[in-house]
């Protein structure tokens, strides 16, 4: 399985990157008996899988307030906000290829539209950098931008070569980054995180994830005024799928949150000590009319699909001090956002709620950012304050 997985990687990177495996494989499904942390987790969440959500009965569901400010933007999807340490924002638009600085009183465009240093096509997301610096991910491109902490333009950092499929998603103080492998079809047991250093075009796998559950899905697409047909074959994430979310703190931390039963592994790359904790949360019951409805969009019998996953899929955000948000799963009768909130220990503090058309943007350092759609399609951003800050 491991070699499978650096296989997988390495015809991502290419044959010229230096491949070095230095910490066992983490918890994968496999036919072999599970490990202690998955027989204490599903020990520990036999009351939750009951039907009884112990951590979110035990800690405050707080509203997130009024916002700080709010910013209407000229914009039309805004992907991702990241604090510098003067308190400015940062903010992605993928779609217009535009990458805003938000400073007191002020919005400028960093750059512009093009292929040059310092111009964008699809800035999708940042991330955090060394050095208070901040990059952007451009995939049309396939590079990343470094933005000072001024947020000057510093330099370009080219993709590792081959990397299609391969998602960046973290960085760490000594200048790695961080890429999750695509899931191909048939779908294995596991996907690799590779973790890159640029100075020396050297990527190590360091951890493996769970791979979703994927459904084949065959549509037939009729043409009326040809009077002809035809046959669309894809492969999807199952809506419900109870996908592993990961993040990386700048020490070199890689924190891993397995989804139902919820554990949290946090696992230090350089060292290769690993610590485990256990969350009881409850996976939350789907309606019938849920249910069909995923089945229609699926093509997958209703009888089939299983309740809801405590956590949304791709729904984890990680703050500059090491707290961590997670989207919840919720009743369709809920028609609240829930995000639950821990701090570096992975303990929770609290649960936030929001309405539903404000989606989590970014966390900076006591703030949260979040995406306001409004009515007539356009976006505002409103900035937060935290409402259970670990520090307070």
């Amino acid at each position: 399985m491991l070699a499978a997985a650096i296989d997988s990687a390495r015809r991502h990177f290419g044959s010229r990157v230096s491949w070095v495996y230095k910490h066992p494989p983490m918890r994968a499904r496999s036919a072999r008996a599970p490990s202690t942390a998955a027989l204490l987790a599903v020990i520990a969440c036999a009351a939750a899988c009951s039907g009884a959500d112990v951590v979110t009965d035990s800690v405050p569901d707080v509203p997130i307030g009024s916002a700080l400010e709010t910013v209407d933007l000229d914009l039309t999807h805004i992907s991702s906000v990241s604090e510098l340490r003067s308190e400015a924002l940062i903010v992605t638009d993928p779609i217009e290829g535009r990458v805003l600085l938000l400073a007191p009183g002020s919005v400028t465009d960093l750059g512009r539209t093009g292929s040059g240093p310092g111009e964008y096509q699809r800035p999708v997301r940042l991330l955090a950098y060394r050095h208070d610096s901040v990059l952007v991910i451009d995939t049309q491109l396939r590079r990343f931008t470094v933005l000072s902490p001024e947020a000057a333009f510093v330099r370009v950092i080219s993709f590792p070569q081959a990397t299609p499929g391969m998602t960046p998603r973290g960085a760490d103080a000594s200048g790695r980054i961080y890429f999750e492998s695509e899931v191909p079809w048939p779908p294995p047991d596991s996907i690799p995180v590779v973790a890159w250093d640029p100075a020396n075009d050297v990527a190590d796998t360091v951890a493996l994830l769970d791979a979703p559950d994927l459904v084949a899905v065959t549509r037939t697409l009729m043409n009326p005024s040809a009077n002809t047909s035809q046959v669309s074959r894809m492969v999807l994430r199952h809506a419900w799928s109870a996908r592993d979310e990961w993040a990386v703190v700048p020490t070199s931390d890689l924190v891993i949150i397995r989804n139902a039963p919820v554990v949290i592994e946090r696992l230090n790359v350089r060292s290769g000590h690993r610590s485990t904790r256990t969350l009881p949360l409850s996976t939350v019951s789907a309606t019938p009319d849920e249910r069909a409805e995923v089945g229609r969009q699926e093509g997958t019998p209703s009888k089939r699909l299983t309740d809801k996953p405590p956590f949304v899929d791709g729904g984890m955000a990680m703050s500059p001090a090491g707290e961590v948000w997670m989207e919840r799963h919720r009743a369709q009768a809920d028609t609240m956002r829930a995000y639950l909130v821990l701090d570096r220990a992975g303990t929770p503090l609290c649960q936030v709620r929001v309405q539903p058309r404000y989606s989590l943007a970014g966390l900076g350092r006591r703030r949260a950012f979040f995406v306001h759609q409004l009515d007539d399609g356009r976006q505002r951003l409103s900035v937060f304050r935290s409402p259970c800050d670990s520090r307070d």
